[in-house]
């Protein structure tokens, strides 16, 4: 197995230069188009075809499939599913709920249901007496960088028509 500088540095490549791959950390994104020269069940082989050659473990109960479409499902191109691969309608990516159809509820409603749960928290600590200059940081801590978050990946979504 490769030491961790060259694994960061990888040579996984896209078998298609359409399609574009994102790594962060230990964690690997496949983006295919629709439009594709390459099927999406060729390029996830690639990958596995790489995680072998390096000594690298998918770990096939966590990787989802997930095809983006427009609302109007009838002029939406599936692709062929992945065999062993759960295809879904939406997952998290970094924190953000992700949905096949480009919009953000059911991301949203997340965040608001945590800074509900947190604003408790902050009632909570206010009753014990904790002084309004702690209880501003505790909010921005908490709150504030959590409505924050990813937030200019979502203006799209947030204020289209």
């Amino acid at each position: 197995m490769r030491d961790g500088a060259n694994v960061m540095e990888s040579d996984l490549r896209p078998k298609s230069s359409n399609n574009i791959l994102f790594k962060y950390a230990d964690d690997t994104t496949l983006l295919v188009l629709e439009c594709m020269d390459v099927e999406n069940v060729v390029e996830y082989q690639n990958v596995k075809d790489w995680a072998r050659r390096t000594g690298m473990v998918i770990n096939e109960l966590k990787t989802k499939e997930l095809v983006f479409h427009r609302p109007c499902p009838r002029r939406c191109h599936m692709g062929s599913p992945i065999d062993g691969i759960e295809r879904v309608t939406h997952c998290k990516l970094l924190g953000v709920i992700v949905q096949d159809t480009f919009t953000a509820d059911m991301h949203v409603n997340y965040i608001l249901s945590i800074c509900s749960q947190r604003i408790f928290l902050l009632k909570r600590l206010r009753d014990q007496g904790l002084p309004v200059k702690h209880l501003i940081t505790v909010f921005q801590a908490l709150i504030v960088s959590r409505l924050l978050y990813a937030l200019p990946s979502c203006r799209g979504l947030l204020f289209d028509s």
